[in-house]
C-alpha cells in the first residue's frame, strides 16, 4: 500500500484511487450488473457506483465481494487498496455510527481502526459464504465498536512539578516554564527543587482529590465519622 496522501486514511485511499486513472480502469469479472446472469468485465468505478445503489441484488453484491477478496489475496497490490476503496463508504458509516452513539475517539483514529478491522475481517472471510458483503460490514462494525468502547488508562505524569512550582514564594518564571517544558518534553532539564517539600505537595494533591470526592475526614483523624458526617 502507498504512503498516505491525506491526514485521514479513508480520504487518502479515495485520493489514491480517484487520482490514478489506471486504477479506475481496472476490471473485475463479475455477473452482469444489469441482468445478474452472464459474466462480464466491469470497471471498478462502475462497480462501486452500482454497489452504492440500494436496489442491487444481494447475489451480485456477494459475487463482487467474493471476486475482490480473491484478487486481494492472490495479487495483493493494487487490489488490496481497491477492496478497501470499495468498502470505504461503509467504513465511513461505521465511524459515524460510533460517533453518534457517544464514542469520543477522534474520527481519524476511528477510520484507522475501521480499515484495520476490515482488513483482518477480509483475510479471514470465506469468499463463498452467503450474504458476504453484509457479513463483512457487520463484523467490521462490531470490531470497531469494541475497540472504541475500550477504556483508556490514565497516566498522570509530570504535573506534580507544575503544582510544586505554584507555591507561596515570589513568582519565578524560569521555574514555571521549566515545569511546563518537562510536561511536554521529557528531554527538558528537571525543575529545581529548591525549598520544595515533596510530601507537602503530595498532601495538597491528595487533599484536592478528597475534596472532589466529598471526603471530609481530616488527615490524622481516627475512628468512625460522627453521625451525619460523610464517610
Amino acid at each position: 500500500m502507498a504512503i498516505l496522501l491525506r491526514d485521514r486514511v479513508l480520504d487518502s485511499i479515495e485520493a489514491q484511487v480517484m487520482l490514478a486513472p489506471a486504477m479506475l480502469e481496472l476490471t473485475v469479472d463479475v455477473p452482469s450488473l444489469d441482468s445478474g446472469t452472464q459474466a462480464e468485465q466491469v470497471s471498478v468505478k462502475r462497480i462501486r457506483d452500482t454497489m452504492l445503489t440500494p436496489d442491487v441484488p444481494t447475489e451480485i453484491r456477494d459475487a463482487v465481494w467474493s471476486r475482490l477478496l480473491r484478487l486481494s489475496r492472490e495479487k495483493k497490490d493494487p487490489w488490496d487498496v481497491v477492496t478497501i476503496w470499495m468498502m470505504a463508504p461503509g467504513l465511513r458509516r461505521i465511524c459515524w455510527h460510533c460517533r453518534r452513539f457517544g464514542f469520543v475517539a477522534d474520527l481519524a483514529e476511528l477510520e484507522a481502526e475501521a480499515v484495520s478491522a476490515f482488513l483482518a475481517t477480509a483475510r479471514s472471510a470465506d469468499p463463498d459464504r452467503p450474504e458476504l458483503g453484509a457479513w463483512l460490514w457487520s463484523t467490521t462494525y462490531r470490531h470497531v465498536r469494541r475497540a472504541a468502547s475500550r477504556p483508556r488508562r490514565e497516566t498522570p505524569t509530570a504535573d506534580i512539578e507544575l503544582v510544586q512550582a505554584l507555591d507561596a514564594s515570589p513568582f519565578d518564571a524560569s521555574r514555571a516554564i521549566a515545569a511546563f517544558q518537562r510536561l511536554v518534553d521529557d528531554t527538558a532539564p528537571a525543575v529545581e527543587q529548591s525549598g520544595g517539600d515533596p510530601a507537602r505537595v503530595e498532601g495538597e494533591r491528595l487533599g484536592a482529590i478528597a475534596q472532589r470526592l466529598g471526603l471530609r475526614l481530616a488527615l490524622g483523624q481516627t475512628g468512625p465519622p460522627a453521625d451525619g458526617e460523610a464517610a
